[in-house]
C-alpha cells in the first residue's frame, strides 16, 4: 500500500508538471501570434476545465487514462520519443468521463495538438537564431523534449512490467540530458529537485560568460543545499539573525537601503580590506541598478506589456499549429452538462 501511495505522489508530480507546461505552450503561442481577439481559446479553456477537475479529485482516478494511452501506443513508445508520429500525427486527447461513457463537457486535454504547437514553437526559434553566434538558450527550444520527459516518466510510473520499466527508464535519462535537466544524486528515476534545475541553469550561464569550475568540481546539488538551509535555520543564532535582517528589510524603499542594512550586519572583526572592497562593489551595484531601475520607471509610459490576458485566440496556420477553434469538438463532448 506504502508502495502504491508513492508511486501516485510521483504520478501526480509527473502530471501537475505536464499540466503546467501545456499551459506555458498555449500561452507562448498566444504572446507569439498577437492575436488580440477577445475569444477565448478553446484549447487552453478546456485543458483548464481538466485541471480544475484533476484539483478536486484523486490522482488514482486518472491513471486510466494514461494506462489506455500507454496500451494503444505501446510498441511506438518502447522505441523511443523519437518516435513521436503516434503523437505527432494522431489525435491523441484525454477526455474525462470517458471511461464511463459520460464524457464531461469541455473537460479535455488535446496532446497531440499542443504537441505540435510546442515542435512549431521550437522551429521558428531555431529559424529565428540560425547563422547567430552564440546566444542564450531559450526554453522554446526545448518544449518538446520537456512534454515527452512528462508523459515517459508517468507512463514509467503506471507501467508494472520490469523490462517495460527499465527501457522507459533509460528513454528518460536521455530526455532529461536532452532537456538540459542535471539529476542529484540518489534520486530516482524521472525525479528532479526544483533546485537541481535551478543550479543546471547557473552552471549554464556560467559557461556562457566564460566561468568554468575547476576540473572535477561541480555546484552542489539541491539536495545539498536544502541540508545546509535546514541546518542553519536549526540554529537559534542564525534564526534571530534572519529575523532582525528581515525586520529591518520592509523598512527600506530601494536597494541601496537594503544593502546599507546589510552591510551594517557583516561581522565586526571580519578583516578591514576584505570588508571595505566588499562594501564598495556591492554599493556600485547597488547605484547601478537604482539608476536602471530609476530610468526604466522614467521611460514607462502607462501603457501595459501586452501580456496575455487569457482571452487571445490562438490562430492556427499550416505548420501545426492547430489550436484554431470548433473543428476539434466532437460530438460526443457535450453528452453531460
Amino acid at each position: 500500500m506504502e508502495s502504491q501511495t508513492k508511486d501516485l505522489d510521483k504520478f501526480d508530480r509527473s502530471l501537475s508538471g505536464l499540466f503546467t507546461l501545456l499551459k506555458t505552450v498555449i500561452k507562448t503561442q498566444e504572446k507569439r501570434n498577437l492575436n488580440l481577439s477577445s475569444r477565448k481559446n478553446p484549447i487552453l479553456t478546456r485543458l483548464e476545465r481538466y485541471i480544475k477537475i484533476y484539483d478536486r479529485t484523486e490522482p488514482g482516478e486518472h491513471l486510466w487514462y494514461f494506462k489506455r494511452l500507454f496500451s494503444q501506443n505501446r510498441p511506438a513508445i518502447l522505441r523511443g520519443p523519437e518516435r513521436d508520429n503516434w503523437l505527432r500525427n494522431g489525435n491523441v486527447t484525454l477526455h474525462f468521463g470517458e471511461e464511463t461513457g459520460r464524457p464531461i463537457r469541455d473537460a479535455k486535454v488535446h496532446l497531440s495538438i499542443i504537441y505540435n504547437i510546442s515542435i512549431k514553437l521550437r522551429d521558428d526559434i531555431e529559424e529565428s537564431l540560425h547563422g547567430l553566434p552564440d546566444v542564450e538558450q531559450s526554453q522554446e527550444l526545448v518544449y518538446p523534449t520537456v512534454l515527452m520527459l512528462h508523459l515517459y516518466r508517468i507512463f514509467f510510473e503506471i507501467n508494472e512490467s520490469e523490462d517495460e520499466q527499465n527501457k522507459l527508464s533509460g528513454y528518460i535519462r536521455e530526455l532529461e540530458k536532452d532537456a538540459g535537466i542535471k539529476k542529484s544524486k540518489g534520486s530516482g528515476d524521472g525525479e528532479e529537485s526544483g533546485l537541481d534545475g535551478l543550479l543546471g541553469m547557473a552552471t549554464g550561464f556560467m559557461e556562457q560568460f566564460g566561468i568554468k569550475l575547476p576540473e572535477g568540481q561541480s555546484l552542489p546539488s539541491g539536495s545539498d543545499l536544502t541540508q545546509a538551509i535546514s541546518g542553519v535555520m536549526k540554529n537559534p543564532q542564525a534564526k534571530s539573525f534572519i529575523g532582525d535582517v528581515m525586520k529591518e528589510m520592509q523598512e527600506c524603499d530601494n536597494f541601496g537601503d537594503v544593502v546599507g542594512k546589510l552591510l551594517n550586519k557583516l561581522p565586526a572583526n571580519m578583516d578591514p580590506a576584505t570588508k571595505k572592497a566588499l562594501s564598495e562593489n556591492v554599493q556600485n551595484a547597488s547605484r547601478t541598478l537604482d539608476t536602471a531601475n530609476s530610468n526604466e520607471g522614467s521611460n514607462d509610459n502607462g501603457n501595459g506589456d501586452g501580456g496575455d490576458d487569457g482571452n487571445d485566440y490562438a490562430s492556427g496556420d499550416e505548420g501545426g499549429d492547430y489550436a484554431s477553434g470548433d473543428e476539434f469538438l466532437d460530438g460526443d463532448e457535450f453528452l453531460d452538462e
